[in-house]
């Protein structure tokens, strides 16, 4: 839905139903006490402006479902510092964060998280390589188990796929 809750800027949180298959344009417009948000499994696409201007929106997470998050989607959302993206291909067309995020968000200062066998193509992908901490994170509960102890090990910095407790010479 469309303008749903354009403007609340009393709203501080919301628990979206996983029946969501859209989030709508302008849905969050100016929610400025918005704090995070998890957009539901099964949510295809997010609309254009959808959390525009929710100053205070620190962390999102977006499922695997998603296959398009359209123009301005994050705009003004300056104060994002974790990003937990689950998309599969990150190549896709309709999911580049430079046409969702705006030219003045802090790429450096915001981790992603991505699949964990997914890390190198964030690293290379048009937009997405311009985060500077990317770091794996566990989708199923078989990956969770068998990289548990490797997830806050696995990053990239500076371009290079890092792997803390591993010298140079092994």
């Amino acid at each position: 839905m469309d303008y749903v809750f354009r403007y609340c800027t009393s709203l501080k949180s919301v628990e979206l139903p996983n029946s969501i298959t859209e989030i709508g344009a302008e849905a969050f417009k100016g929610c400025t006490s918005l704090e995070s948000t998890t957009i539901p499994n099964g949510t295809i696409k997010v609309g254009y402006r959808a959390f525009d201007n929710c100053i205070n929106l620190t962390q999102v997470e977006i499922p695997s479902s998603v296959e398009s998050i359209e123009g301005g989607a994050f705009f003004g959302c300056t104060n994002i510092k974790k990003i937990v993206c689950l998309i599969p291909r990150p190549t896709m067309s309709g999911i580049n964060p430079t046409s969702y995020l705006d030219e003045n968000f802090d790429y450096e200062n915001c981790k992603l998280y991505v699949p964990c066998n997914k890390i190198e193509e964030y690293t290379n992908a048009q937009g997405w390589d311009k985060f500077t901490q990317i770091t794996c994170e566990p989708v199923s509960a078989e990956e969770q188990s068998a990289e548990a102890e490797f997830k806050d090990k696995v990053y990239v910095q500076d371009k290079n796929i890092m792997v803390d407790g591993l010298s140079s010479e092994e």
